[in-house]
């Protein structure tokens, strides 16, 4: 006869042997190809105007990131005034985009998105800041609130 001890814990062990593994997450690694990673997401101090902008994506998931420049001004010039050159923005060096789909600046509100193409790919570019704060918004899996959201202070 088999014993009711037994018979439960092999239901538990039924159980805890069914359980979902977890959904796999987009990994921001320390660096990428370009040097210090800008979606690291424990670091908020860059010293470097030339960064990485990496997200490695598990098959079948995206990300779309969004940069706010918290001083930027995009320089112009003022009807009979002075011309003023852009301060407080970022680059991409547009040779290096891989797997982004990269948003229009608007330059009302000082965002961009980025949107990776494929998932199971690598989403790199190489990014230039100013000096100044940004802000930065990660929207993993077509969320539409951020998931994490850190502000970075580039200073070189």
């Amino acid at each position: 006869m088999i014993r009711p001890t037994l018979i439960i814990a092999a239901l538990i062990l039924l159980c805890v042997a069914c359980k979902d593994d977890p959904e796999p997450t987009v990994i921001y690694p320390e660096t990428g190809f370009y040097g210090d990673n800008i979606l690291f997401q424990s670091k908020t101090e860059y010293g470097k105007r030339e960064n990485s902008f990496q997200a490695q994506l598990p098959a079948a998931r995206s990300v779309a990131i969004r940069i706010t420049g918290k001083n930027s001004s995009w320089g112009g010039t003022q009807p009979g005034g002075p011309i003023t050159l852009p301060s407080g923005i970022w680059y991409i060096e547009t040779g290096t985009v891989n797997n982004w789909a990269v948003g229009t600046v608007d330059r009302n509100n000082s965002t961009q998105t980025f949107t990776s193409i494929d998932g199971g790919q690598t989403c790199e570019i190489k990014m230039m800041f100013d000096e100044g704060s940004f802000v930065i918004e990660y929207f993993e899996h077509d969320l539409s609130t951020p998931n994490f959201t850190k502000t970075i202070t580039v200073n070189y």
